[in-house]
């Protein structure tokens, strides 16, 4: 599984990632005063340390929905079976 390049927000703070081969690769985050720090492709996991824990959780969540996005919400039908 691969996905393009992606940006993930979290308040002030944002990552920019891409997923290879299943594994989530962070490119670069930029912190709450705008500094930007590279991160050589390493994995998510291997940035633990590096990525504030909030965004990390939230890149995570943003791979999540991406793997399996969230079902639609079923609509009443007109012929009314929804009803129990």
């Amino acid at each position: 599984m691969n996905f393009g390049e992606q940006v993930t927000h979290c308040g002030e703070q944002s990552a920019h990632w891409y997923v290879q081969d299943g594994v989530i690769r962070v490119l670069r985050w930029h912190d709450i005063d705008g500094n930007v720090t590279p991160v050589p492709h390493l994995s998510l996991g291997e940035c633990c340390e590096e990525l504030p824990r909030n965004l990390w959780e939230k890149i995570r969540h943003d791979f999540d929905n991406l793997r399996a996005p969230v079902p639609k919400i079923r609509t009443p039908s007109f012929y009314g079976d929804d009803q129990p």
